[in-house]
């Protein structure tokens, strides 16, 4: 995590897991980079974040 991302700004921590993006579940980091990569710079993303045993 790196300090003012906008993942640290959205309050994701180190150990989260991303489970979906804007509804679309991803299964895996290679899943997530090709997800993301879809989006365009400044798009607002809607995540589900897994942290331990629920969803934040």
């Amino acid at each position: 995590m790196f300090p003012e991302s906008p993942a640290e700004k959205a309050g994701i921590r180190v150990d989260d897991v991303i489970a979906r993006v804007n509804d679309k579940p991803v299964d895996g980091r290679e899943a997530l980079v090709a997800t993301i990569r879809t989006l365009m710079p400044g798009q607002e993303v809607r995540l589900n974040v897994r942290r331990g045993d629920e969803t934040v």
